[in-house]
């Protein structure tokens, strides 16, 4: 071999490597995750490297608030609150160090701070704060593509803790929980495509699907769940959840033709059958009342958070029968699922590592990363776990395998 063909070798070599190493990993690119199920396939992740002693790479403050941190190409994306003003970040997940900030003026009321995390569609990045501040960003230099507020410009009223939903993409629509049953906006400009009837929202994030022929967006409304046709806006079907406060906060889950919801205040959770134009209840218990934290289904069985702030018990369900599992009291908290893992993530700052499995509990790793208030979920991309307090307080925790 001639040594100029050596090089290209090399070269050509070196360029396959860098390219499997960052395939190997997956990005994080919104609220739960690729799919906005609350699960990765991070093939970078190594369960038993938590140990006890976990490694923090880096640790930084955003100020208040229950914002995932979104993450591509090397850089995350989320939001904080301040003295009264909101700010936007864009870290550099290499070192938490800053690479843009915006902030602008948000008052904030209980449990303050931003409860959206930011939605990154290629070049640009959306965010929303508890106020109904509504930006469009690129996300490399956050330079304002455009700016909207749901109040101001849409007549949304506010639910009683604020704007909580996280913007989902629709090809060329950003989807909002937002008025009775949702609102489309133009992803490009932030004008209407449509809008549903003035009313109060829920709290919980537009849920994608499809049913034959039909395009759906589950939204969990104040005082129901509602199927929609996301490209018109029109309304398919609906089912009455009432709960004290109003507060229907954990993404509906939609699983070949049925709808699993579920709310706290002793309202318990539900199976609904939507394939007609009036949902069919299969079944209703007091197994999993989640009062904001979403699931993970895997393979017929659903795993959750029972409980409320303060007390909260871990359960796996059957989804057709609703059929209880197993639990575990670990407390409150939220929980997402990587290459056969489910990680746990209490509010008094543990994680807890288990087989992904319906037949008992298996944990393989535990350790405490946090104090203060947790009720963020944690988010794992590449091989590193990011979790974040109310105060926030973000660590990134390198639980990378030993080869990656």
């Amino acid at each position: 071999m001639t040594k100029r063909r050596q090089r290209v070798f090399i070269c050509i070599a070196c360029i396959a490597f860098c390219a499997t190493s960052q395939l190997s990993g997956e990005d994080w690119p919104r609220w739960l995750g690729p799919d906005g199920n609350s699960i990765t396939s991070d093939s970078d992740f190594n369960p038993k490297a938590l140990g006890e002693k976990p490694e923090v790479l880096w640790e930084i403050n955003v100020g208040n608030g229950f914002s995932q941190l979104s993450i591509t190409d090397g850089r995350g994306y989320t939001l904080g609150n301040n003295k009264r003003k909101d700010t936007v970040y864009c870290i550099d997940v290499q070192t938490g160090k800053t690479v843009w900030e915006y902030t602008y003026d948000a008052s904030s009321g209980q449990y303050p701070g931003p409860r959206s995390t930011p939605t990154i569609d290629g070049e640009l990045v959306y965010t929303l704060g508890e106020q109904g501040h509504l930006y469009c960003f690129k996300a490399k230099t956050g330079e304002v593509v455009w700016e909207k507020n749901l109040v101001d410009d849409f007549s949304a009223i506010p639910p009683s803790w604020g704007f909580a939903s996280s913007c989902v993409i629709d090809g060329n629509n950003l989807l909002i929980n937002a008025l009775s049953y949702g609102l489309a906006l133009d992803k490009r400009t932030g004008k209407i495509v449509w809008a549903s009837p003035k009313g109060v929202c829920g709290y919980s994030t537009p849920v994608l699907y499809s049913s034959g022929k039909k395009k759906g967006t589950l939204i969990f409304g104040e005082k129901a769940v509602y199927g929609v046709d996301r490209k018109i806006g029109k309304l398919l079907w609906s089912y009455p959840w009432s709960t004290s406060y109003n507060v229907n906060a954990a993404d509906p889950l939609y699983i070949d033709g049925k709808v699993f919801i579920a709310s706290d205040y002793g309202n318990g959770c539900a199976l609904l059958s939507v394939t007609s134009s009036k949902p069919q209840l299969v079944y209703k218990n007091d197994k999993m009342k989640s009062h904001f934290n979403s699931f993970v289904y895997h393979d017929g069985y659903l795993y959750g958070n029972d409980g409320s702030p303060g007390k909260g018990t871990f359960r796996c369900l059957e989804f057709s029968s609703g059929k209880e599992m197993w639990s575990k009291n670990l407390g409150f908290g939220a929980l997402i699922a990587a290459n056969g893992y489910l990680v746990l993530f209490t509010e008094r700052g543990y994680l807890h590592i288990a087989e992904l499995t319906h037949t008992s509990y298996k944990e393989v790793a535990k350790a405490r990363v946090l104090t203060g208030t947790c009720w963020t979920p944690p988010v794992l991309a590449h091989g590193k776990m990011y979790c974040r307090n109310s105060r926030g307080n973000i660590v990134c925790i390198d639980v990378r395998k030993e080869d990656a």
